[in-house]
Order: structure tokens, then sequence, then C-alpha cells
């Protein structure tokens, strides 16, 4: 009897099995804050002030951005920098903090128009900052 061919299983019989890496915490954490303030991914380039290109290295885990990148980042949009690269649950949690929200759209509308400078919001019993 002749055995026939079906299309993507192989010849042999035996599926084979990719090992795929998870996408970093880096990437799926900037992915979800570019989606979370409704920008695109052009858009969020050209706010941080980094070329469309580095973004998409970035998103696509061919390259990791420098740390000047990454406070540039956190700075923006009230974000520790250590949350950037840490557990996924830990940073949702943080996005979703309704002060650390308006205070990023404050910075993010600053550096739209051009206007100000982007300040970190001081939050109590933040470390190496005293409470008033």
């Amino acid at each position: 009897m002749k055995q026939r061919r079906v299309a993507g299983i192989p010849a042999d019989g035996i599926a084979r099995v990719s090992h795929e890496r998870p996408p970093s915490d880096f990437a799926v954490n900037l992915r979800r804050l570019i989606y979370f303030h409704h920008w695109s991914a052009r858009e969020a380039a050209k706010v941080i002030g980094v070329s469309e290109h580095a973004m998409s290295a970035w998103l696509t885990e061919k390259r990791k951005p420098g740390i000047d990148s990454v406070m540039r980042i956190a700075g923006l949009y009230d974000i520790d920098p250590r949350l950037l690269s840490g557990d996924q649950l830990a940073f949702a949690k943080e996005l979703a903090e309704p002060d650390r929200i308006g205070h990023a759209e404050a910075n993010v509308g600053h550096v739209v128009r051009g206007v100000g400078s982007v300040s970190p919001m001081r939050r109590k019993g933040s470390r190496g900052v005293k409470e008033t």
C-alpha cells in the first residue's frame, strides 16, 4: 500500500518540536506599555526619541536598548526602570496605577508639544526619596 504525503507532516511521521525562546520580559513589557497608551510603535519611537528601526529591533529582540534609552522610557512613562525588564505581573500592576497614568500622560503631552521636561513622579516610600 502506497503512503500518501500530508502537508505539514514529515514523511517519517515524527513530529518535530521547535525550541523557540519565549519573548523577553523587556519586549513584552515595552509592547504592553505602547499598547496601553494607545500608540503605534512608530509614534512611541518618535516620542521616546529613537529611530523606528531601533524600536523595531527592541520589540523583535534583535537588539537591547542602552541604559540611557531605558531611563528615557522609564521617565517618560513614569515606570520604575527595574520593572521594564522585570516580572510581567509586577509591571502590569504598576502600569495600571491611576497616579502613574495621569503623570505619564502629562509627561507625554509635554514631550509631544516640546514644552518643559520629563520628570519622574516621586512616590511615597520610593528608595532614595524622602517623604515630606
